[in-house]
């Protein structure tokens, strides 16, 4: 029973919001580019992926106006509509 009531949540969490956490681990990388007319950013992890990251990614919003190519960050995985993607996004 407390196996499906957490599904379901998860579930509800996926349909309502864009974004929702799904590994629990935290990542480091750098900002490889950043795009801030369209509002998105890719993050280079210390192991080479390249993950996709959007303004709404940064934990504290400023952080997204603040960063540059090359800003060490560290992030979480999360999922949203396209795919896997970086969220609560943190300058370090």
């Amino acid at each position: 029973l407390l196996n499906q009531s957490k599904n379901y949540l998860l579930n509800l969490l996926k349909n309502n919001y864009d974004e929702f956490v799904t590994y629990q681990n935290i990542f480091a990388g750098k900002i490889l580019k950043i795009n801030r007319e369209k509002k998105f950013a890719f993050i280079k992890s210390t192991d080479g992926e390249e993950i996709y990251a959007n303004k709404r990614s940064f934990k504290y919003l400023s952080d997204f106006y603040k960063v540059k190519e090359g800003t060490k960050v560290n992030y979480e995985k999360g999922e949203n509509k396209l795919g896997i993607c970086a969220i609560n996004i943190v300058i370090t």
